[in-house]
């Protein structure tokens, strides 16, 4: 499953990725991840989830995270949630087109591996594409 949480800068959708990490770190057995820019929320997320620094990584394009997130899944098989903060800004691309792509790609593989997405999304969501709009 994919989860697209959307809205302009300064709507809460941050406040709303925490809630949902606490929230699936006390509720599932197996691995948590959030991937965010900085140390914010070192006391915001909930012990039982990771969170991933990603300026730590040089991510360049929806190619590059795809790969750091296959790579996550490589070394823990148990990891059943991934949490994203701000895809435009980690894949550093507001290209609509690769967006739609890389979504695509994420769908097949959480039906695969059994793996749950919620990401944010910088944009309003009248500004995405069409293909995206299922998600929200």
């Amino acid at each position: 499953m994919i989860k697209l949480i959307v809205g302009k800068k300064g709507s809460g959708k941050t406040k709303q990725l925490i809630e949902l990490v606490n929230s699936a770190a006390q509720e599932n057995s197996g691995s948590i991840i959030c991937l965010e820019r900085g140390n914010a929320l070192t006391y915001d997320i909930h012990y039982g989830a990771r969170l991933i620094d990603y300026s730590e990584f040089p991510l360049t394009g929806y190619n590059a995270l795809l790969g750091f997130l296959y790579g996550c899944y490589a070394q823990n098989y148990d990891l059943v949630h991934i949490f994203i903060d701000n895809l435009r800004k980690i894949a550093q691309s507001d290209s609509p087109e690769e967006m739609v792509s890389f979504l695509s790609l994420l769908e097949e593989k959480s039906e695969k591996l059994k793996i749950d997405f919620t990401i944010t999304v910088s944009a309003d969501a009248s500004e995405l594409p069409a293909e995206v709009q299922k998600y929200i």
